[in-house]
Protein backbone atom coordinates (compact mmCIF):
# COMPACT_ATOMS: atom_id res chain seq x y z
CA UNK A 1 0.00 0.00 0.00
CA UNK A 2 2.67 2.28 0.97
CA UNK A 3 4.55 1.54 -2.53
CA UNK A 4 1.56 2.39 -4.34
CA UNK A 5 0.85 5.92 -2.66
CA UNK A 6 4.79 6.64 -3.12
CA UNK A 7 3.78 5.76 -7.12
CA UNK A 8 0.67 8.03 -7.07
CA UNK A 9 2.61 11.13 -5.37
CA UNK A 10 5.17 10.84 -8.06
CA UNK A 11 2.76 10.51 -10.59
CA UNK A 12 1.41 13.26 -9.58
CA UNK A 13 4.31 15.18 -9.35
CA UNK A 14 5.79 14.12 -12.56
CA UNK A 15 2.34 15.87 -14.48
CA UNK A 16 2.97 18.91 -12.46
CA UNK A 17 6.24 19.02 -13.77
CA UNK A 18 5.49 18.13 -17.68
CA UNK A 19 2.37 20.47 -17.24
CA UNK A 20 5.19 23.46 -16.19
CA UNK A 21 7.42 22.90 -18.67
CA UNK A 22 4.81 22.58 -21.74
CA UNK A 23 2.97 25.93 -20.22
CA UNK A 24 5.68 27.64 -19.87
CA UNK A 25 7.21 26.53 -23.07
CA UNK A 26 3.99 27.62 -25.00
CA UNK A 27 3.85 31.10 -23.45
CA UNK A 28 7.49 31.79 -24.01
CA UNK A 29 6.50 31.24 -28.18
CA UNK A 30 2.95 32.63 -28.42
CA UNK A 31 4.39 35.74 -27.52
CA UNK A 32 7.00 35.49 -30.01
CA UNK A 33 4.60 33.64 -32.70
CA UNK A 34 1.81 36.55 -31.94
CA UNK A 35 4.27 38.96 -32.70
CA UNK A 36 5.73 38.01 -35.77
CA UNK A 37 3.64 38.25 -38.96
CA UNK A 38 5.94 38.68 -42.09
CA UNK A 39 7.05 36.63 -44.02
CA UNK A 40 10.40 36.72 -45.84
CA UNK A 41 13.43 33.83 -47.20
CA UNK A 42 12.42 30.42 -46.60
CA UNK A 43 9.24 31.21 -44.62
CA UNK A 44 7.82 32.50 -47.65
CA UNK A 45 9.05 29.79 -49.79
CA UNK A 46 7.57 27.28 -47.43
CA UNK A 47 4.51 29.18 -47.38
CA UNK A 48 4.25 29.47 -51.04
CA UNK A 49 4.31 25.76 -51.22
CA UNK A 50 1.70 24.69 -48.61
CA UNK A 51 -0.49 27.54 -50.96
CA UNK A 52 0.49 25.55 -53.80
CA UNK A 53 -0.84 22.02 -52.54
CA UNK A 54 -3.76 23.53 -51.04
CA UNK A 55 -4.55 24.88 -54.81
CA UNK A 56 -4.03 21.44 -56.59
CA UNK A 57 -0.92 22.46 -58.36
CA UNK A 58 1.19 20.08 -56.50
CA UNK A 59 4.78 20.00 -55.05
CA UNK A 60 6.29 22.59 -57.80
CA UNK A 61 9.75 22.50 -56.06
CA UNK A 62 12.01 19.55 -56.18
CA UNK A 63 14.95 21.33 -53.79
CA UNK A 64 12.81 21.03 -50.52
CA UNK A 65 11.69 18.09 -49.19
CA UNK A 66 8.35 17.28 -48.74
CA UNK A 67 7.11 16.74 -44.64
CA UNK A 68 7.05 19.86 -43.60
CA UNK A 69 5.40 22.06 -46.71
CA UNK A 70 2.42 19.22 -46.70
CA UNK A 71 2.47 19.75 -42.80
CA UNK A 72 2.10 23.64 -43.60
CA UNK A 73 -0.66 22.72 -45.99
CA UNK A 74 -2.68 20.47 -43.50
CA UNK A 75 -2.54 23.56 -40.50
CA UNK A 76 -3.63 25.75 -43.36
CA UNK A 77 -6.13 23.33 -44.73
CA UNK A 78 -7.87 23.40 -41.19
CA UNK A 79 -7.45 27.02 -40.82
CA UNK A 80 -8.48 28.78 -44.08
CA UNK A 81 -4.35 29.58 -44.65
CA UNK A 82 -3.91 30.84 -41.60
CA UNK A 83 -0.27 31.92 -41.09
CA UNK A 84 -0.88 33.15 -37.39
CA UNK A 85 -2.57 29.37 -36.93
CA UNK A 86 1.02 27.69 -38.70
CA UNK A 87 3.16 29.79 -36.52
CA UNK A 88 0.77 28.95 -32.64
CA UNK A 89 0.78 25.12 -33.93
CA UNK A 90 4.38 25.22 -34.58
CA UNK A 91 4.62 26.90 -30.81
CA UNK A 92 2.44 24.13 -29.32
CA UNK A 93 5.07 21.72 -31.09
CA UNK A 94 8.19 23.54 -29.36
CA UNK A 95 5.86 23.11 -26.15
CA UNK A 96 5.46 19.48 -26.63
CA UNK A 97 9.03 18.79 -27.55
CA UNK A 98 10.32 20.48 -24.26
CA UNK A 99 8.33 17.75 -22.93
CA UNK A 100 10.03 15.19 -24.97
CA UNK A 101 13.19 16.45 -23.88
CA UNK A 102 12.01 15.96 -20.07
CA UNK A 103 11.15 12.31 -21.14
CA UNK A 104 13.84 11.40 -23.12
CA UNK A 105 16.17 12.56 -20.22
CA UNK A 106 13.98 10.40 -17.69
CA UNK A 107 14.12 7.18 -19.68
CA UNK A 108 17.44 7.29 -19.60
CA UNK A 109 18.54 8.31 -16.38
CA UNK A 110 15.42 7.82 -13.76
CA UNK A 111 16.05 11.10 -12.31
CA UNK A 112 12.97 13.33 -12.68
CA UNK A 113 14.96 16.98 -11.48
CA UNK A 114 17.71 15.75 -13.93
CA UNK A 115 14.90 15.89 -16.59
CA UNK A 116 13.35 19.08 -15.22
CA UNK A 117 16.79 21.07 -15.91
CA UNK A 118 16.86 19.54 -19.46
CA UNK A 119 13.07 20.69 -19.99
CA UNK A 120 13.50 23.91 -18.84
CA UNK A 121 16.51 24.04 -20.81
CA UNK A 122 14.15 23.41 -24.13
CA UNK A 123 11.78 25.61 -22.65
CA UNK A 124 13.60 28.83 -22.35
CA UNK A 125 16.08 27.94 -24.87
CA UNK A 126 16.06 31.52 -27.13
CA UNK A 127 16.58 30.06 -30.29
CA UNK A 128 13.60 27.42 -29.84
CA UNK A 129 11.57 30.38 -29.44
CA UNK A 130 12.49 32.62 -31.74
CA UNK A 131 12.48 29.54 -34.86
CA UNK A 132 8.73 28.63 -33.31
CA UNK A 133 7.26 31.90 -34.65
CA UNK A 134 9.58 31.22 -38.46
CA UNK A 135 8.01 29.16 -40.73
CA UNK A 136 10.94 26.47 -40.86
CA UNK A 137 11.33 22.68 -40.91
CA UNK A 138 13.57 22.60 -37.79
CA UNK A 139 10.17 22.95 -35.80
CA UNK A 140 8.68 19.21 -37.30
CA UNK A 141 12.39 17.71 -37.24
CA UNK A 142 13.29 18.48 -33.68
CA UNK A 143 9.73 16.97 -32.70
CA UNK A 144 10.10 14.16 -34.50
CA UNK A 145 13.47 13.53 -33.69
CA UNK A 146 12.99 13.57 -30.51
CA UNK A 147 10.05 10.95 -30.51
CA UNK A 148 12.10 8.46 -32.51
CA UNK A 149 14.31 8.68 -29.75
CA UNK A 150 11.89 8.18 -26.99
CA UNK A 151 10.65 5.15 -28.20
CA UNK A 152 13.84 3.83 -29.26
CA UNK A 153 14.95 4.30 -25.48
CA UNK A 154 11.21 2.53 -24.25
CA UNK A 155 12.42 -0.55 -26.84
CA UNK A 156 15.58 -0.95 -24.79
CA UNK A 157 14.05 -0.90 -21.11
CA UNK A 158 10.67 -3.10 -22.74
CA UNK A 159 10.93 -4.30 -25.65
CA UNK A 160 7.84 -4.23 -27.63
CA UNK A 161 6.48 -4.47 -31.31
CA UNK A 162 4.24 -1.32 -30.72
CA UNK A 163 7.36 0.80 -30.26
CA UNK A 164 9.23 -0.91 -33.23
CA UNK A 165 6.81 0.65 -35.37
CA UNK A 166 6.98 4.02 -33.83
CA UNK A 167 10.36 3.71 -34.86
CA UNK A 168 10.46 2.87 -38.08
CA UNK A 169 7.72 5.47 -39.02
CA UNK A 170 8.82 8.02 -37.29
CA UNK A 171 12.35 7.42 -38.55
CA UNK A 172 11.32 7.78 -42.58
CA UNK A 173 9.21 10.93 -41.51
CA UNK A 174 12.10 12.69 -40.34
CA UNK A 175 14.07 11.42 -43.37
CA UNK A 176 11.08 13.69 -45.13
CA UNK A 177 11.82 16.36 -43.51
CA UNK A 178 15.38 16.44 -43.65
CA UNK A 179 17.40 13.54 -45.15
CA UNK A 180 20.31 15.05 -43.21
CA UNK A 181 19.36 12.23 -40.59
CA UNK A 182 19.50 9.06 -43.17
CA UNK A 183 23.09 8.30 -42.34
CA UNK A 184 22.41 7.88 -38.38
CA UNK A 185 19.45 4.65 -39.40
CA UNK A 186 22.56 2.14 -40.07
CA UNK A 187 23.88 3.56 -36.62
CA UNK A 188 21.00 2.77 -34.54
CA UNK A 189 20.24 -0.44 -35.77
CA UNK A 190 23.51 -1.53 -35.31
CA UNK A 191 23.11 -0.19 -31.88
CA UNK A 192 20.03 -2.18 -31.31
CA UNK A 193 21.63 -5.38 -32.41
CA UNK A 194 24.37 -5.21 -29.83
CA UNK A 195 22.90 -3.58 -26.86
CA UNK A 196 18.84 -4.71 -27.09
CA UNK A 197 17.93 -6.88 -24.36
CA UNK A 198 16.04 -9.14 -26.52
CA UNK A 199 17.44 -13.13 -28.15
CA UNK A 200 18.91 -12.50 -31.20
CA UNK A 201 16.36 -13.60 -33.41
CA UNK A 202 14.05 -10.57 -31.90
CA UNK A 203 16.85 -8.40 -32.55
CA UNK A 204 17.20 -9.21 -35.88
CA UNK A 205 13.50 -9.57 -36.83
CA UNK A 206 12.97 -6.11 -34.62
CA UNK A 207 16.09 -4.10 -37.10
CA UNK A 208 14.10 -5.85 -40.16
CA UNK A 209 10.45 -4.10 -39.05
CA UNK A 210 12.06 -1.11 -38.03
CA UNK A 211 13.87 -0.88 -41.87
CA UNK A 212 11.49 -2.37 -43.43
CA UNK A 213 8.77 0.34 -42.27
CA UNK A 214 11.35 3.44 -42.90
CA UNK A 215 11.19 2.33 -46.57
CA UNK A 216 7.62 1.85 -46.70
CA UNK A 217 6.96 5.60 -45.18
CA UNK A 218 9.64 7.03 -47.80
CA UNK A 219 8.00 4.92 -50.85
CA UNK A 220 5.13 6.92 -51.84
CA UNK A 221 7.69 9.89 -52.25
CA UNK A 222 10.26 8.07 -53.86
CA UNK A 223 7.76 6.29 -56.13
CA UNK A 224 6.44 10.02 -57.10
CA UNK A 225 9.51 11.08 -58.06
CA UNK A 226 10.43 8.22 -60.09
CA UNK A 227 7.46 9.44 -62.00
CA UNK A 228 8.13 13.10 -61.86
CA UNK A 229 11.76 12.80 -63.03
CA UNK A 230 12.17 9.24 -64.99
CA UNK A 231 15.23 8.99 -61.78
CA UNK A 232 16.00 7.66 -58.39
CA UNK A 233 15.16 10.75 -56.23
CA UNK A 234 14.65 10.01 -52.30
CA UNK A 235 13.90 13.03 -50.58
CA UNK A 236 14.99 16.56 -52.64
CA UNK A 237 17.42 17.61 -55.54
CA UNK A 238 18.63 19.87 -52.86
CA UNK A 239 21.42 17.65 -51.87
CA UNK A 240 24.62 18.92 -54.54
CA UNK A 241 23.45 22.55 -54.15
CA UNK A 242 23.99 22.04 -50.59
CA UNK A 243 27.21 20.15 -50.83
CA UNK A 244 28.67 22.64 -53.45
CA UNK A 245 27.94 25.50 -51.27
CA UNK A 246 29.62 23.91 -48.81
CA UNK A 247 33.03 22.70 -50.11
CA UNK A 248 33.38 25.39 -52.91
CA UNK A 249 36.50 27.30 -53.48
CA UNK A 250 35.05 30.64 -52.31
CA UNK A 251 33.92 29.14 -49.40
CA UNK A 252 37.09 29.56 -47.06
CA UNK A 253 36.50 33.70 -47.78
CA UNK A 254 32.70 33.13 -46.57
CA UNK A 255 33.71 31.06 -43.35
CA UNK A 256 37.16 33.42 -42.79
CA UNK A 257 35.45 36.36 -43.66
CA UNK A 258 32.29 35.72 -41.53
CA UNK A 259 28.98 37.00 -41.44
CA UNK A 260 29.26 39.57 -43.86
CA UNK A 261 30.64 37.72 -47.08
CA UNK A 262 28.81 36.41 -49.74
CA UNK A 263 30.63 35.25 -52.52
CA UNK A 264 28.39 34.01 -56.01
CA UNK A 265 27.41 30.73 -55.76
CA UNK A 266 28.30 29.52 -59.56
CA UNK A 267 30.94 30.18 -61.94
CA UNK A 268 29.61 31.85 -65.15
CA UNK A 269 30.94 28.66 -66.91
CA UNK A 270 28.63 26.51 -64.38
CA UNK A 271 25.42 27.98 -65.03
CA UNK A 272 26.36 27.64 -68.61
CA UNK A 273 27.07 23.67 -67.60
CA UNK A 274 24.33 23.49 -66.06
CA UNK A 275 21.94 25.57 -68.82
CA UNK A 276 20.52 22.45 -70.10
CA UNK A 277 20.05 20.09 -67.50
CA UNK A 278 16.97 18.56 -65.78
CA UNK A 279 16.93 18.97 -62.31
CA UNK A 280 18.03 15.78 -61.27
CA UNK A 281 20.94 16.13 -63.57
CA UNK A 282 22.44 19.85 -61.86
CA UNK A 283 22.01 17.68 -58.52
CA UNK A 284 24.30 15.05 -59.88
CA UNK A 285 26.53 17.97 -61.89
CA UNK A 286 27.29 20.05 -58.34
CA UNK A 287 28.18 16.66 -56.46
CA UNK A 288 30.57 15.78 -58.86
CA UNK A 289 31.76 19.17 -58.84
CA UNK A 290 32.19 19.33 -55.32
CA UNK A 291 34.30 16.05 -55.27
CA UNK A 292 36.27 17.08 -58.08
CA UNK A 293 37.17 20.04 -55.73
CA UNK A 294 37.69 18.24 -52.73
CA UNK A 295 40.02 15.69 -54.44
CA UNK A 296 41.95 18.85 -55.68
CA UNK A 297 43.12 20.00 -52.64
CA UNK A 298 41.78 17.70 -49.20
CA UNK A 299 43.67 19.39 -46.56
CA UNK A 300 42.47 22.13 -47.46
CA UNK A 301 38.58 20.71 -47.00
CA UNK A 302 39.57 19.07 -43.88
CA UNK A 303 40.68 21.76 -42.87
CA UNK A 304 37.49 24.18 -43.23
CA UNK A 305 35.74 21.06 -42.26
CA UNK A 306 37.45 22.06 -38.71
CA UNK A 307 36.17 26.14 -39.37
CA UNK A 308 33.04 24.92 -39.99
CA UNK A 309 32.15 23.03 -37.32
CA UNK A 310 33.57 26.15 -35.05
CA UNK A 311 30.88 28.16 -37.03
CA UNK A 312 28.44 25.03 -36.78
CA UNK A 313 28.47 24.87 -32.91
CA UNK A 314 29.12 29.27 -32.42
CA UNK A 315 30.29 28.59 -28.70
CA UNK A 316 30.95 32.57 -28.50
CA UNK A 317 29.63 35.43 -30.18
CA UNK A 318 30.17 37.62 -33.17
CA UNK A 319 31.34 41.00 -32.99
CA UNK A 320 27.56 43.27 -32.71
CA UNK A 321 29.10 45.83 -35.52
CA UNK A 322 29.16 43.04 -38.04
CA UNK A 323 25.84 41.68 -37.05
CA UNK A 324 24.25 45.03 -37.29
CA UNK A 325 25.58 45.90 -40.84
CA UNK A 326 24.60 42.46 -42.43
CA UNK A 327 20.92 42.10 -40.68
CA UNK A 328 20.10 46.01 -41.42
CA UNK A 329 21.50 46.03 -45.15
CA UNK A 330 19.75 42.44 -45.58
CA UNK A 331 16.61 43.99 -43.74
CA UNK A 332 15.85 41.09 -41.74
CA UNK A 333 12.45 41.88 -39.93
CA UNK A 334 13.80 39.68 -37.09
CA UNK A 335 16.61 42.14 -36.03
CA UNK A 336 14.48 45.28 -36.79
CA UNK A 337 14.96 45.38 -32.74
CA UNK A 338 18.47 46.78 -33.66
CA UNK A 339 17.22 50.17 -34.71
CA UNK A 340 15.95 50.73 -30.94
CA UNK A 341 18.07 53.44 -29.03
CA UNK A 342 17.82 51.17 -26.37
CA UNK A 343 20.30 48.31 -28.43
CA UNK A 344 22.32 51.23 -30.30
CA UNK A 345 24.96 50.32 -27.82
CA UNK A 346 26.59 47.47 -28.98
CA UNK A 347 28.38 46.48 -25.31
CA UNK A 348 25.02 46.09 -24.26
CA UNK A 349 24.30 43.27 -27.33
CA UNK A 350 27.88 41.64 -26.54
CA UNK A 351 26.94 41.76 -22.82
CA UNK A 352 23.40 40.05 -23.62
CA UNK A 353 25.27 37.47 -26.27
CA UNK A 354 27.84 36.53 -23.79
CA UNK A 355 25.25 35.71 -21.28
CA UNK A 356 23.57 33.49 -23.30
CA UNK A 357 26.31 31.70 -24.48
CA UNK A 358 28.05 30.96 -21.34
CA UNK A 359 24.88 29.53 -20.17
CA UNK A 360 24.54 27.45 -23.79
CA UNK A 361 28.20 26.70 -22.98
CA UNK A 362 27.72 25.42 -19.23
CA UNK A 363 25.86 22.73 -21.07
CA UNK A 364 27.72 22.32 -24.19
CA UNK A 365 30.92 21.54 -21.50
CA UNK A 366 28.29 19.69 -19.18
CA UNK A 367 27.60 17.06 -22.21
CA UNK A 368 31.08 15.58 -22.30
CA UNK A 369 31.18 15.59 -18.83
CA UNK A 370 27.60 13.49 -18.99
CA UNK A 371 29.80 11.13 -21.11
CA UNK A 372 32.60 10.46 -18.99
CA UNK A 373 30.34 10.16 -15.78
CA UNK A 374 28.52 7.28 -17.56
CA UNK A 375 30.63 5.09 -17.57
CA UNK A 376 29.91 4.16 -14.13
CA UNK A 377 27.01 2.57 -14.75
CA UNK A 378 26.66 0.36 -18.14
CA UNK A 379 22.59 0.85 -18.50
CA UNK A 380 23.25 4.52 -18.24
CA UNK A 381 26.14 4.66 -20.74
CA UNK A 382 24.48 2.48 -23.48
CA UNK A 383 21.92 5.20 -23.43
CA UNK A 384 24.57 8.28 -23.69
CA UNK A 385 26.54 6.72 -25.93
CA UNK A 386 24.01 6.35 -28.19
CA UNK A 387 22.96 9.93 -27.95
CA UNK A 388 26.48 11.19 -28.41
CA UNK A 389 27.03 9.36 -31.14
CA UNK A 390 24.33 11.05 -33.26
CA UNK A 391 25.48 13.89 -32.00
CA UNK A 392 28.96 13.35 -33.56
CA UNK A 393 27.95 12.39 -36.59
CA UNK A 394 25.53 14.46 -37.68
CA UNK A 395 27.71 17.16 -36.40
CA UNK A 396 30.20 16.07 -39.23
CA UNK A 397 27.33 15.02 -41.83
CA UNK A 398 26.55 18.74 -41.43
CA UNK A 399 29.38 20.41 -41.70
CA UNK A 400 30.42 18.45 -44.79
CA UNK A 401 27.59 18.57 -46.74
CA UNK A 402 25.80 21.97 -45.65
CA UNK A 403 27.54 25.50 -45.22
CA UNK A 404 26.44 25.35 -41.47
CA UNK A 405 24.80 27.87 -39.28
CA UNK A 406 23.29 27.63 -35.67
CA UNK A 407 19.44 26.65 -37.54
CA UNK A 408 20.95 23.65 -38.96
CA UNK A 409 22.10 21.97 -35.47
CA UNK A 410 18.93 22.88 -33.75
CA UNK A 411 17.93 19.45 -33.46
CA UNK A 412 21.02 18.03 -32.02
CA UNK A 413 20.58 21.18 -29.16
CA UNK A 414 17.98 19.02 -27.15
CA UNK A 415 20.72 16.05 -26.35
CA UNK A 416 23.07 19.31 -26.14
CA UNK A 417 20.85 19.95 -22.51
CA UNK A 418 20.14 16.19 -22.18
CA UNK A 419 23.90 14.94 -21.95
CA UNK A 420 25.24 18.40 -20.22
CA UNK A 421 22.05 18.07 -17.65
CA UNK A 422 23.72 15.41 -16.48
CA UNK A 423 27.01 16.37 -16.33
CA UNK A 424 26.30 19.36 -14.33
CA UNK A 425 24.10 17.56 -12.45
CA UNK A 426 27.01 14.94 -11.54
CA UNK A 427 29.31 18.10 -10.82
CA UNK A 428 27.32 19.83 -8.37
CA UNK A 429 26.75 16.64 -6.81
CA UNK A 430 29.85 15.71 -5.96
CA UNK A 431 30.99 19.35 -5.48
CA UNK A 432 28.53 19.19 -2.60
CA UNK A 433 30.04 16.19 -1.24
CA UNK A 434 33.07 18.06 -0.90
CA UNK A 435 32.05 20.73 0.81
CA UNK A 436 30.39 19.22 3.49
CA UNK A 437 33.02 17.01 4.00
CA UNK A 438 35.06 19.64 4.56
CA UNK A 439 33.13 21.21 6.55
CA UNK A 440 32.70 17.71 8.66
CA UNK A 441 36.40 17.84 9.02
CA UNK A 442 36.49 21.60 10.50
Amino acid sequence: MRILNTIKRLSQKEAFLLSSIFITALSLRLALALFKTQLYSDDLEYHNMAIDILQGKGFASGVRHPAYPFFLAFVYMLTNAGILAAKITQSFLGAFAAVLVYLVSKSIFNKWHLALVSGLAAAFYPFFILYASRLFSENLQIFIVLAVFLFVLRDFDKPSLKNKIFIGILFGLSILVKAVVLPFLPILLIWMSLFSREVLKKRLKGIIIISSLAVMTLAPWVIRNYAVYKQFVLASNLGGACFWASNNPEISDTILKGIQATPPLYTEQMKSDMAGLSPVQQDRYLYRTAFNNIRNDPKKFIWFGALKMKTLWHLWPDDPKKVKVYSMDKSYPEFSFLKNELFSRDSLIMALKILFHLCYNIFFIGMFLGLYFSFRNRYEMVKVLLLFLFICLMSCVIIFTFYPGVRYRLFLDPYVFILGGYGIFNVASRLNKYLKGGATNV
